[in-house]
């Protein structure tokens, strides 16, 4: 017997463009920390996407 699940799974496939300005933090680093912080407090960044972990407080 299937035991039904109330989660699902979802997996989005996306093709980025080229050109498009990427920063990758592979872990909590000081550079990644400056970062977090200067968002925060509400400055602005030159990337289209930023990829990393997450730190609540």
């Amino acid at each position: 017997m299937i035991k039904e699940s109330k989660f699902k799974i979802v997996r989005n496939i996306i093709k980025l463009a080229k050109d498009l300005n990427i920063k990758i933090f592979d872990k909590m680093t000081e550079e990644w920390l400056d970062f977090i912080v200067k968002c925060r407090n509400g400055e602005t960044h030159r990337y289209d996407i930023v990829e990393g972990p997450i730190y609540r407080m």
